[in-house]
């Protein structure tokens, strides 16, 4: 199945923050969203789960999230330690936006595409943002599915190790890495999340990772989200 000839894409636009979205169809089909997680772009959703979606009669919706791949970037290098250790401390964070913002972009996203209610599924930080969906537009949401995700609620229990933080923080300090970096620095993020004692350095993972670099080689996003 050719997914990419059977998909449509464009722009909408939330208070003048531009998102890119991919309308995957087919027009009949029941609608489902699909929030992203921290810095990752609409591409990294797995094809053949927008294939399985498709072929049980979903019509699956991706976007890039604010400040992501081909939608609209912010400008500003926050510190991402000084921001996790304010989290946990419940201390304001300056910001150029919030996550109930990005909340708006799926739900506007939604409006531009004339869909009334649909399923939402996010995965980690897509979760948090599909969870505020739900909360404060449950008229538009027809079921919630959450995947690695949790409640925006400081707590020791639900934070990364401390070799996750430690990538983390690298990849907040070098938004612009090399190829050969983002290899080097995925490889040990997938590991580390992933399931255990599955091969992560394949052929499909070096050309999967350079393919979603050359899309969008700035990664500054990822610490203002």
């Amino acid at each position: 199945m050719d997914l990419q000839k059977q998909s449509s894409e464009g722009y909408t636009e939330n208070k003048g923050v531009k998102i890119f979205y991919r309308d995957h169809g087919p027009a009949e089909g029941e609608p489902i969203l699909l929030v992203h997680g921290l810095g990752a772009q609409l591409v990294h959703w797995p094809p053949h789960l927008i294939e399985f979606l498709k072929k049980n009669r979903y019509r699956p919706i991706t976007y890039d999230n604010r400040d992501v791949g081909l939608s609209s970037r912010f400008i500003g290098k926050p510190s991402f330690v000084l921001d996790y250790i304010k989290y946990f401390l419940r201390l304001p964070i300056q910001s150029e936006y919030i996550i109930d913002d990005m909340a708006e972009d799926g739900i506007n996203l939604l409006d531009a595409l004339n869909i009334k209610k649909a399923h939402i599924l996010g995965t980690s930080m897509g979760g948090m943002i599909a969870q505020i969906i739900s909360s404060q537009f449950p008229e538009r949401v027809k079921s919630l599915t959450l995947i690695a995700s949790t409640a925006s609620t400081p707590s020791p229990l639900n934070a990364p190790s401390k070799e996750v933080r430690a990538i983390m923080m690298e990849r907040s300090k070098n938004p612009n890495p090399t190829i050969e970096e983002v290899y080097e620095r995925e490889i040990k993020f997938v590991s580390l999340i992933g399931m255990k004692g599955r091969e992560v350095d394949t052929p499909q993972f070096r050309q999967d990772t350079l393919e979603n670099f050359q899309r969008a080689k700035d990664g500054s996003g990822y610490g203002r989200q």
